[in-house]
């Protein structure tokens, strides 16, 4: 045979054969990468949420013990928790607003923790009744804004440092 009859490979063949197969392995990488990065990213954007409202749950409660001791005196003299200078409190005594600590009066919620709006401005109530000799209802809330921010702050942060693993690991199987 002639041996101008085999087909010959150019060296452009090669090396297009070669950034083909350089994609496919960074593709390959970065899905493989993205897959548990996201699952992981996922979890922490949830425990985060969840972290973020249980503080402002467990504020709510510090501000519901500090204030209830002073409930008999009336709310003239509670002082500011400590914890927490902006919880709002609304005593109700059969059913009626007996007293509040702002201007803002925390609508009448079940007992335990709840989200509503008064005024436009989100806000989570914990409402505890208190049992007789001196039946009321005590709503302590506080506004979600600096959760809010601070979630959201947080949930940003996720995105970038999945978003930066993922990108880094296409990079480095490029670099492979």
């Amino acid at each position: 045979r002639d041996l101008h009859s085999f087909p010959t490979r150019r060296s452009s063949d090669l090396t297009t054969r070669a950034r083909s197969d350089g994609v496919r392995v960074v593709v390959a990488t970065a899905i493989g990468a993205a897959i548990p990065v996201l699952i992981v990213g996922v979890v922490v954007w949830v425990g985060i949420t969840n972290d973020r409202k249980e503080r402002l749950d467990r504020r709510l409660d510090e501000a519901a013990g500090f204030a209830i001791p002073f409930l008999p005196r009336g709310l003239g003299v509670i002082p500011k928790s400590p914890s927490d200078q902006d919880a709002i409190i609304t005593v109700r005594h059969a059913g009626e607003v007996e007293s509040s600590n702002a201007k803002v009066t925390l609508p009448q919620l079940p007992a335990g923790y709840a989200g509503t709006y008064v005024d436009g401005v989100r806000y989570r109530v914990r409402t505890v009744d208190i049992p007789p000799p001196h039946p009321m209802s005590v709503a302590v809330g506080a506004t979600y804004d600096a959760t809010i921010a601070d979630t959201n702050n947080l949930h940003r942060r996720v995105i970038l440092i999945c978003s930066f693993s993922i990108v880094a690991a296409a990079v480095f199987a490029w670099l492979l």
